[in-house]
């Protein structure tokens, strides 16, 4: 059974961001962590929602298959956008060529991905599965989320029946000192799993996976993932620091959990769920997994690390919401866009200068040679405005995050719908 709460703070706000290196030094002493230790944050960072739906007609239905054959014939996503103001305010997506596990239709965007079954009323198949993802949770908050979600099915045209956790990812962000990061924390686990793996980055150890099933968690270097993989600068601004000093390290701890174990537990719903998020990883860090000194003894022997213990309280339920998020993720996709079209340009560049001899000791006006390339990309490619204006329109449903302005569009529909009801 799921017991216990947990306590932890919320998150500070902050600005920039950037990564360190990994050390392999191992945890020899990792059984002093735990004043030196410090939550950042805490919630949920994917959440995978099974949706029964019931549909008044099917229109929208041949809207996406519509749109479906449409990308099948382009080979391309094709973009669709949901009204939801009479002043040009959209939520857009893409409409994938192809259908999923049986699914007719897949919708996505940066902030949710959707797969929509092509049945009228609920069977045992859920209608559609959503996935909420981790830039949206933080940025909004699990609550603001899901209602988000909500609406954005209302708005569609659907009638929301239920909405079933299909796959929970909780997590707690520590700011610790790297002297305790090293692959020999895998010592001092005590699981119900029974895969543990370490994996690493330029041979080096960067974190631990535990378990495979309906359960599975990973303790690993969350700021060293952001500057290598995904991104996500945004984190230290819902962690309330600058950056990350090459003598600590920020470690994630994230439990991921399947339908069947939420639903084995009583959870059938997202309202059941919520309020007992703190009971669920209770269940994860106290029952399925413990840091514990020494693993060989008998559990009535062994003692829970002081880090692990700062661990299994520093989950205080879902998240608040953070709303520069928004901001600096669209800013960190406009600074590698931007340098994807300079590493263009020079290469362009490069192609016109290959005989210049002199080019070395000279300087390149920076402008005017940008300028020079996309005048020979015009001549090169010659785009259509039509074609050209459509892949616009693509990049807007791939990139593009919705405005607060939607969420008041959304209430006020929603608002309406009250009254006439």
């Amino acid at each position: 059974n799921l017991r216990g709460r947990a306590r932890g703070r919320s998150p500070r706000a902050g600005r920039h961001a950037k990564g360190g290196q990994v050390t392999n030094s191992p945890p020899s002493n990792v059984g002093e962590l735990g004043a030196s230790a410090r939550v950042l944050a805490h919630g949920i960072d994917t959440l995978v929602l099974a949706c029964e739906l019931s549909w008044p007609s099917e229109e929208l239905f041949v809207h996406l298959s519509e749109l479906k054959s449409k990308a099948q014939a382009a080979e391309k996503d094709e973009p669709v956008w949901f009204d939801v103001t009479t002043d040009g305010v959209f939520w857009r997506f893409l409409v994938k060529p192809h259908g999923n596990t049986g699914y007719a239709w897949i919708l996505t965007g940066p902030e949710v991905a959707l797969r929509i079954g092509n049945w009228i009323s609920p069977k045992q198949r859920p209608s559609a599965m959503v996935e909420i993802r981790s830039e949206t949770l933080w940025r909004f908050g699990a609550v603001g989320a899901i209602q988000r979600v909500e609406r954005l099915l209302a708005r569609m045209g659907a009638h929301v029946e239920a909405l079933k956790p299909s796959r929970l990812d909780l997590c707690v962000d520590l700011l610790i000192p790297s002297a305790f990061w090293g692959e020999g924390i895998r010592r001092h686990c005590v699981t119900r799993a029974r895969n543990i793996g370490s994996y690493e980055s330029a041979r080096r150890f960067s974190g631990l996976t535990i378990g495979k099933g309906k359960v599975s968690a990973r303790i690993y270097d969350k700021s060293l993932e952001i500057a290598e993989r995904s991104q996500k600068t945004w984190m230290f601004d819902v962690w309330g620091i600058e950056d990350v000093d090459e003598s600590e390290r920020v470690i994630r701890v994230e439990f991921q959990l399947r339908r069947e174990t939420l639903k084995a537990q009583g959870f059938e719903d997202w309202d059941s769920l919520h309020h007992a998020l703190p009971e669920v990883w209770a269940y994860c860090t106290k029952s399925w997994l413990r840091l514990t000194d020494n693993p060989r003894l008998h559990h009535t022997q062994q003692t829970v690390l002081p880090f692990w213990s700062i661990v299994q309280s520093g989950f205080a339920g879902a998240q608040d919401a953070e709303p520069r998020v928004r901001e600096v993720a669209i800013s960190r996709d406009r600074q590698r866009i931007a340098a994807q079209v300079l590493g263009g340009v020079t290469s362009m560049a490069a192609l016109w200068f290959e005989h210049d001899e002199d080019l070395s000791r000279s300087q390149l006006d920076v402008t005017s040679v940008c300028r020079a390339a996309v005048d020979e990309c015009i001549r090169i490619v010659e785009p259509q405005a039509e074609e050209f204006t459509k892949r616009v329109e693509r990049k807007r449903s791939k990139y593009c995050r919705s405005s607060e302005r939607v969420d008041r569009s959304l209430d006020s529909k929603a608002d309406d719908q009250r009254e006439e009801a």
